[in-house]
């Protein structure tokens, strides 16, 4: 494959990465949700009002998720110019991509589920994980992950 078809190849897997890093704090609110014991109805007005709210604003917090999604596109251009092989560098991208949801997921679903049904913010530092995890957490994991995959496309 040459260097074109991997840049392409690689810049769709971004595509689909960014819009699951997008739809991961609403996916959580709602898996917490259903683990709270909500009905859909109430869940889905929850949803709904929590997009349009000042404090945990969900279109803020995925945002917040687009950041090591950008840190990973930057450490991936770094990489393209050492590792020709798109096989590792598929593999790097798809631990980094998986280490940011995991930590993104995780991050929202332990504040929702606090949360979720009473609708109450609790007092600081609750919520503080919302920005700890996209921001530091996220990072950290994306490198360990972009090195997982590398460990693994090369000695699997």
């Amino acid at each position: 494959m040459n260097k074109l078809n991997a840049t392409e190849s690689l810049r769709s897997y971004w595509l689909v990465a960014a819009a699951v890093v997008l739809i991961a704090p609403g996916a959580s609110m709602i898996f917490s949700g259903f683990l709270e014991g909500m009905d859909v109805t109430s869940l889905t007005k929850a949803v709904a009002d929590q997009y349009v709210v000042k404090k945990g604003n969900l279109l803020i917090t995925s945002a917040l998720g687009l950041l090591p999604l950008l840190l990973l596109t930057l450490v991936m251009w770094v990489v393209g110019k050492f590792v020709r092989s798109v096989h590792y560098r598929r593999s790097m991208f798809f631990g980094g991509v998986t280490a940011i949801v995991l930590i993104i997921v995780w991050a929202n679903t332990t504040h929702w589920r606090s949360y979720l049904p009473d609708k109450q913010f609790l007092s600081w530092p609750h919520g503080i994980e919302l920005v700890i995890g996209p921001l530091i957490f996220a990072p950290i994991a994306m490198l360990l992950g972009v090195l997982a995959g590398w460990l693994t496309s090369r000695y699997f």
